[in-house]
């Protein structure tokens, strides 16, 4: 099986939620950095993220070079 360390998930995905895919996996790999990404979350939601374990939130369009330096910091 394929490792990783890092993924960039968005909240509005066709047939699953991205919450529903942060929650699992938070479960399945809890080494995971998760950035959040998403044009139409609302506070709650990324609050509710970052309670899961998600590292950072970003709103859609993100400074790409924060979005890397967020990995860089995390990653290291």
């Amino acid at each position: 099986m394929e490792s990783f360390d890092g993924m960039i998930l968005d909240l509005r995905l066709p047939d699953i939620g991205g919450i529903e895919i942060l929650e699992r996996t938070m479960f399945l790999y809890d080494h995971v950095r998760v950035v959040i990404l998403s044009g139409h979350a609302s506070s709650t939601d990324f609050e509710r993220c970052i309670e899961l374990g998600a590292i950072a939130c970003f709103q859609k369009p993100a400074n790409i070079k924060h979005l890397v330096n967020t990995f860089q910091t995390e990653l290291k």
